[in-house]
């Protein structure tokens, strides 16, 4: 898979990442991933960023980065659905 675009980038509640799918198996040509969806965060990352009994947020105020994290390790993800790796978040929009 490769990310393609992001669609909706202005409005925070319909914006989502669309990749191209290769696995024509695994959903379809194209796989959309809400922005404001949880991103998979590897176990210690996760552990080091606790705050709740199952909630783990990265939070940079700085630098404008908040987001929720899941890790199938800690048992917080939801069964068939797509995850982004932190690393997702932080791709710049540049207009054509």
């Amino acid at each position: 898979m490769t990310l393609d675009r992001v669609d909706n980038p202005d409005d925070k509640d319909k914006a989502e990442y669309v990749l191209a799918n290769t696995s024509f198996g695994q959903d379809g040509p194209v796989v959309t991933i809400p922005l404001n969806r949880a991103y998979y965060g590897y176990k210690n990352f996760l552990l080091a960023n606790k705050t709740g009994q199952n909630d783990y947020i990265y939070n940079d105020p700085q630098n404008g980065y908040f987001m929720k994290l899941v890790n199938d390790e800690i048992d917080n993800m939801q069964p068939d659905t797509w995850y982004l790796l932190p690393r997702a978040f932080s791709i710049k929009l540049v207009p054509e």
